[in-house]
């Protein structure tokens, strides 16, 4: 199957379905297109590994369970505080209640996480940007290969560095 170039021209993105169709229509044209569309490419590899990042270190969590976890890092928080509204300690409580510990073990449990994950936020956000950068400022087929490959590198560093601690 032939390699589709997602590919935008004047404005108006075009699926084609190769460089030499290309160059045939758009002459002199064509290699900054066909590089814009490698750029766009590479920017979502970036995202995907960000995200194979964020789902390899949160250990497989979905979605919906990382939208909860601002509201319990709130909610734990507030009740180590002493200022937890009656949802917050219901929250937090009702959670206790069924593994069968302290509301105050269970918020610091969370804090204890909430930590961990703050950090691999800033792990993944800034490999990600770090590696947008390198691809919207590149002008060359070596530099977009370049910064995948840093991508991963820094990839690789940052999760030894997360799991040696």
């Amino acid at each position: 199957m032939p390699k589709l170039y997602n590919v935008n021209v004047d404005g108006v993105m075009l699926q084609a379905r190769s460089e030499e169709w290309l160059r045939a229509k758009y002459g002199d044209k064509a290699d900054a297109i066909i590089f814009d569309a490698q750029q766009f490419e590479r920017l979502v590899v970036v995202d995907k590994i960000h995200a194979d990042l964020l789902n390899k270190l949160t250990g497989g969590a979905s979605i919906e369970e990382r939208d909860t976890w601002q509201a319990k890092e709130l909610a734990a928080r507030a009740v180590i505080a002493g200022t937890a509204s009656s949802s917050q300690s219901l929250m937090i409580g009702t959670e206790a209640h069924f593994l069968g510990k302290t509301p105050a073990k269970i918020a610091d449990t969370i804090i204890v996480k909430a930590k961990a994950f703050h950090k691999l936020i800033g792990l993944a956000g800034g490999i990600r940007s770090k590696s947008r950068i390198a691809i919207k400022s590149a002008t060359t087929q070596a530099e977009l290969d370049s910064a995948i490959t840093t991508a991963q590198e820094d990839v690789a560093a940052g999760l030894d560095s997360f799991n040696a601690q």
